[in-house]
């Protein structure tokens, strides 16, 4: 089995704690990380988030925040694309029992362009969030930090399902799920370029993407939020592997079960429409998923199974 070899871009830099309501001795700590990665979206370029910080509440402790020394510009688009986890934190961490973590982020329609996208024409609008949620990223997952016992989270954040574009105006609604870092594991897809000629206008432009579908028979559909849609996509690299000459597209911490893999090279799938004449490959793949098998690979190529 081909285990795929993560790379790490740590970027943890300068980080002031405000203890709020928190004093805690070393003796009373753990160690607390935090990583992000993305299922990249179609037709851009760039990806940028402006974080600024780390929220987390505890349940009866307060509320402790991690705030950068200088806002971190991210580009999530091309971290994802060369296969990186990025690194948000590495601390400390009271022991106790948590509610939830807030990623603080500047992303607001002001003109700044703190955080936006890069469209492939060169064109570049703000993200922003909504409204009822400028303060950041709010992530409600309860956990609990114990003595000795290293803590952290991986936060898998759907770009093609948080991007909502409205009339050139771009909005970030954040679908995000976090696994425990002791859990990680990862499903590669590898595509033959055959299937890239065959479907793609402009591969070099963009190269398509995978979607995994719950069920080794599920029926085919585009994510327009009805109970078809995909479980989980993902974007396939700009170039091939010059080993394989395959293109690779990497989904994160799949559940458990069995998956129908199918490949698409149509660049527009907004996730609020079922949208018209959209089309996938006529090879699929099954694929199943069992935690102890760990890192797992699929080959999609003129030989796997017709629609």
């Amino acid at each position: 089995m081909l285990k795929l070899v993560l790379k790490f871009l740590f970027l943890v830099g300068a980080l002031s704690l405000f203890g709020c309501g928190q004093d805690e001795s070393a003796a009373d700590k753990a160690p607390f990380s935090l990583e992000i990665t993305d299922a990249p979206v179609d037709g851009a370029t760039k990806v940028v988030i402006e974080f600024t910080g780390v929220e987390i509440q505890s349940q009866s402790n307060g509320r402790s925040v991690y705030e950068y020394a200088e806002p971190r510009s991210i580009d999530l688009l091309s971290e994802s694309l060369a296969g990186n986890r990025i690194s948000l934190l590495q601390g400390e961490l009271g022991i106790g029992a948590y509610s939830w973590l807030r990623l603080m982020v500047n992303a607001r329609l002001d003109g700044i362009f703190d955080s936006y996208i890069e469209l492939a024409d060169g064109s570049r609008y703000e993200l922003a969030i909504p409204e009822d949620n400028l303060d950041g990223l709010k992530i409600d997952r309860e956990f609990l930090v114990s003595t000795g016992q290293p803590k952290g989270f991986l936060i898998d954040l759907d770009l093609r399902r948080s991007i909502i574009e409205n009339n050139r105006q771009f909005k970030l609604k954040p679908v995000l799920k976090t696994v425990d870092l002791n859990s990680v594991r990862s499903l590669t897809v590898n595509v033959a370029p055959e299937l890239l000629a065959a479907n793609c206008d402009d591969s070099g432009q963009y190269a398509g993407a995978i979607y995994m579908f719950a069920g080794a028979h599920a029926v085919l559909d585009d994510i327009d939020g009805d109970d078809k849609d995909p479980v989980a996509t993902a974007v396939l690299s700009s170039a091939a592997n010059p080993e394989n000459g395959m293109y690779k597209a990497v989904i994160w911490n799949p559940d458990n079960g069995a998956y129908r893999l199918a490949y698409s090279c149509n660049p527009k799938d907004n996730p609020e429409l079922n949208d018209q004449g959209f089309s996938f490959a006529e090879q699929t793949v099954t694929v199943v998923v069992v935690n102890d098998d760990g890192d797992k690979t699929a080959t999609l190529d003129a030989s796997a199974t017709p629609l």
